[in-house]
């Protein structure tokens, strides 16, 4: 018989991040640093936001899946 586990996905997200802190994000891909982006991380730890304080425009607010 199989053993029942439980499984605990969920992953404790500190309130700072919930709220939204100030970080410098630096692209790979691009090799550029865009100082100050607001960045934010959803309750369960799966979206993360950031918008670049440099960019006023619509196109500045991010959202990455977080998958593992």
């Amino acid at each position: 018989m199989a053993k029942v586990t439980e499984f605990q996905w969920q992953i404790p997200v500190p309130e700072l991040l919930q709220k939204g802190a100030v970080f410098d994000r630096w692209d790979e891909e691009s090799a550029t640093l865009e100082p100050k982006c607001t960045v934010k991380v959803d309750e369960y730890g799966f979206f993360i936001n950031w918008q670049s304080a440099e960019r006023v425009s619509s196109s500045s607010l991010y959202k990455k899946v977080v998958r593992s």
